[in-house]
């Protein structure tokens, strides 16, 4: 029975020391997979007030007194050559389709005529608008 018994200890211990092996292993998957699957970190909130709220609108009036409307054209300038060279001019041109083809179906065919009429009439002065164009415009 002594032998039994140091075969049993030898077996218990091994099958001990192959448990915490597992348990060890398990746990290093387990933090490679919280690693993989932990949210991305949180995108950082932007400055400032949020735009169309009255604050902001102080905020570009305050802008605009310090620099100058100029200051605008300057800005966009930079901002439209900067995309200009990393996306290339047929990015406007993709951009301005998406763009007609969305307008044309919120806004109907009928609205480029309508702004096609109000463009030609400017070479004449500026023309009042007609009833109708001016729902369109948000004018009174």
């Amino acid at each position: 029975m002594a032998t039994s018994r140091k075969t049993g200890g030898r077996q218990n211990a091994q099958t001990q020391s192959a448990q915490a092996d597992q348990a060890d292993q398990a746990d290093q998957e387990a933090q490679a997979n919280q690693a993989n699957t932990e949210a991305p970190a949180p995108v950082k909130k932007r400055r400032g007030p949020e735009a169309g709220t009255e604050k902001a609108k102080r905020g570009g009036q305050s802008v605009k007194e310090r620099y100058g409307s100029e200051f605008y054209s300057q800005i966009g300038t930079k901002g439209g050559r900067t995309v200009k060279e990393q996306y290339g001019s047929e990015f406007y041109m993709t951009i301005g389709a998406k763009g007609g083809k969305t307008t044309r179906d919120t806004m109907g065919k009928d609205f480029y005529a309508r702004i096609g009429r109000l463009g030609g009439q400017r070479g004449k002065g500026h023309p009042k608008l007609q009833a109708r164009d001016r729902e369109m415009f948000g004018k009174k």
